[in-house]
């Protein structure tokens, strides 16, 4: 049985553990063209611009990844460490935010989710995530 302090420490570790390089994210000075892109793209999507990111690629069992297929979407999170622009204000310069689930992932830097275009910059991480915790930060 996992304590409260185990499972403190597992998200800690989520959160500060580093993952592999993911260079998946535009340059800085190109931003505002993917912006731009981006509203032509998805057009009923709102967009967050973000930088210090890392891409959770979360382990679930087969049974529950057919559900995610079934409903559309990937067991993946984005984690940014920091909002660069969030036109709907939900969040602001600065902020964290950890996506929904996955829709697509579309170069040169879109993570794509049911709610959000987030447009990656720069260089990221990726690296594999437990499900718990990863829900744990929801709550």
């Amino acid at each position: 049985m996992t304590t409260i302090d185990e499972s403190i420490l597992d998200v800690e570790a989520l959160l500060r553990e580093p993952g592999i390089n993911f260079e998946f994210g535009c340059h800085e000075s190109d931003s505002q063209k993917y912006i731009e892109l981006a509203t032509q793209k998805y057009p009923h999507k709102p967009y967050c611009l973000a930088k210090d990111w890392v891409v959770w690629d979360v382990e679930v069992s087969d049974e529950e990844k057919k559900e995610f297929e079934a409903n559309g979407i990937q067991p993946v999170v984005v984690h940014v460490k920091f909002v660069l622009e969030d036109p709907t204000g939900r969040t602001v310069r600065g902020d964290y935010r950890i996506s929904t689930p996955l829709i697509e992932m579309s170069e040169p830097c879109y993570f794509v989710t049911h709610n959000t275009v987030y447009i990656l910059e720069g260089t990221g991480t990726r690296k594999t995530a437990n499900a718990k915790d990863v829900c744990a930060l929801y709550y």
